[in-house]
């Protein structure tokens, strides 16, 4: 019976997974359809279920340190990946980038939404905040700097920052909550048209974001060996860290509820973010290889991951 409940859960992101590949082999979109899907996801739907998992979230001072902690890991995961740049031979610039961060807009969301409710998704969205201001402040920087000497600024970082759908959804809900404006919303006739629509908006997240994913998978299989070390490598160290801030923090520490427990290891299981290629330039050739290569294979692994998580989560 257990079995039967994961498989349930599981199936429908393992089929519109296929279907997303179905696309692309039968070429039946082409690719810069899937980009303008991609805008229109990142843009507005995400933002929209985002903004309602937020406007329903009670939120605890202790929030806090999980986003602290969430961004020191992501700190340190790029030393880490610094200091094994160092001792393998065949790594290039890319490598310690692709240790750290996590690929929540496109996966994150779409994973633990789709099996544990979108109504639960503030719980690993809270966990989001600590790597989005990593993403934003730190790798953004490191990526801009590789194009020809370019660098950002503090005030551009932060502009980008918040600027970002993603962080403008999550702020509107959290400050309209916080406020006690969550009932006049809802409740309203005056906005019963607005919050329809961006229900209805949201509503197409999870679906297209899967049809994305299994329509993105590409693998090269001539140079695997350097992003397989990447991606095992990775994983070793961050179930090793996921399961301390589980026992330590969320448990022992802040008592809180097994929902941020599931959330954490189905983070820490993510690919590396999905921006990274986007800051490459065409001349990197063989460094978009390894990248994508890399992606490809951590999108795989996080699948089956997920589909673990689910099954203990349902057991335990």
């Amino acid at each position: 019976m257990i079995f039967m409940s994961v498989l349930s859960k599981i199936l429908p992101i393992i089929f519109l997974l296929c279907i997303g590949v179905l696309l692309k082999r039968s070429a039946f979109i082409s690719e810069s359809t899937v980009f303008e899907i991609k805008k229109l996801i990142i843009n507005i739907s995400l933002p929209a279920l985002l903004f309602f998992s937020f406007l329903n979230t009670d939120f605890h001072p202790e929030y806090l340190i999980l986003i602290v902690v969430i961004f020191i890991v992501n700190i340190c995961m790029l030393f880490i990946g610094i200091f094994f740049k160092s001792t393998i031979k065949g790594t290039n610039i890319y490598f310690p980038l692709l240790f750290t961060g996590f690929e929540m807009g496109m996966l994150g969301f779409s994973f633990y939404g789709s099996v544990f409710g979108v109504e639960n998704i503030s719980y690993i969205g809270v966990l989001d905040l600590g790597q989005e201001l990593f993403v934003w402040f730190i790798l953004s920087s490191i990526l801009l700097s590789y194009q020809k000497g370019r660098s950002a600024s503090l005030s551009s970082s932060l502009k980008s920052f918040i600027s970002s759908p993603v962080i403008l959804s999550i702020t509107c809900g959290v400050v309209l909550n916080i406020v006690g404006l969550k009932a006049l919303i809802q409740e309203n006739t005056a906005f019963s048209s607005i919050t329809t629509t961006l229900t209805l908006l949201s509503q197409l997240t999870i679906p297209l974001i899967l049809l994305v994913i299994g329509y993105q998978l590409n693998f090269r299989f001539s140079k695997m060996r350097l992003p397989l070390i990447t991606i095992s490598i990775r994983l070793v160290f961050l179930m090793l860290i996921a399961i301390g801030i589980d026992f330590f923090i969320i448990k022992k520490l802040l008592h809180l509820s097994r929902e941020f427990s599931i959330a954490l290891y189905t983070m820490f299981i993510l690919p590396p973010p999905f921006i990274i290629p986007l800051y490459m330039t065409d001349e990197e050739t063989s460094l978009h290889e390894y990248v994508g290569n890399t992606l490809s294979v951590a999108t795989i692994i996080t699948i089956i991951g997920f589909v673990l998580i689910v099954f203990v989560s349902s057991i335990v």
